[in-house]
This record gives C-alpha cells, structure tokens and sequence, in this order.
C-alpha cells in the first residue's frame, strides 16, 4: 500500500490538501499465471466531462483517476517463452464505470518485443447518458 498527503507550502491555512491512498495485493502461482488488485481512493475532485477529456489532458499525481474510488484486477500468462497475454480491469463506481485492456506481446529476438494492447471505457459521466472510448495500439519496443 501507499499513502500520499499533498499540501501547498506557501499557504498553509489553505484547504485544498489532497489524500491519495493505494493498496494492492498480487500473487505469481507455480505456473507462471500471476494476478493483481488494487484499490485507489483519490480525494482530488477532478471536472471531467467524458473519457476523451481524461485521456488526453496532462497527468500528474493529483490527476491519478478521475473518481474517487477505483478498483483494478489484472491477470497475465505466458503462453509460451515467447508468447505472453494479459487481461487487465477497472471499475469505476461512483460512474458505474469500467475499463477493459487486453494485451498481447510477442517476443521477437532477445530485446525486441511487439505488443497489441486494446483499451476499452465504458461509463457514465451525465446521469443517464453512457459514453464508451476504445482505442487499439501496436508497440514495438527495444530493450537496451
């Protein structure tokens, strides 16, 4: 777990102090299979009007979610030495919220992987009006 308490210094008396707090858990079985969760309260309030506008505004530690409350769950696998996929989750309660992102990365020499990784949000920022976001990227990534 993890705890954060952000202040201003110059002005003390100032009321606009941020708590941030994480706890997570994760577990690798014998075979290889290793799962996740996590647990966020963020006290920053953040006026958001849909996933778009998140996404793509500049993100600080003050900006780590956009509800106060998120819980993630991930779950990944090699499927061979070269092969691996994971599945990872979010759900967003005070939205009725959720994200899915499912990832699949190949091995292509010993530092040169190529991964496909999906995003998918789903939620309510306006009472009764849902707004859904998918995205689909490629990466080829050098480790040197």
């Amino acid at each position: 777990g993890e705890m954060t308490y952000l202040h201003p210094k110059e002005n003390f008396t100032d009321t606009s102090s941020i708590f941030i707090t994480s706890l997570g858990l994760d577990y690798t079985f014998k075979n290889s299979l290793m799962i996740q969760f996590e647990a966020l309260y963020n006290g920053a309030s953040l006026d958001v009007s849909g996933f778009e506008q998140y996404y793509y505004m500049p993100l600080s530690v003050k900006t780590i979610s956009f509800t106060d409350y998120t819980f993630f769950a991930s779950i990944s696998y090699p499927v061979t030495p070269l092969l691996s996929g994971s599945l990872s989750g979010m759900y967003f309660p005070s939205m009725d919220g959720f994200f899915l992102g499912p990832n699949l990365t190949y091995s292509l020499s010993a530092n040169i992987g190529l991964s496909f990784i999906a995003q998918h949000f789903r939620g309510e920022f306006t009472e009764g009006i849902t707004q859904k976001m998918t995205l689909a990227f490629f990466r080829l990534k050098w480790s040197f």
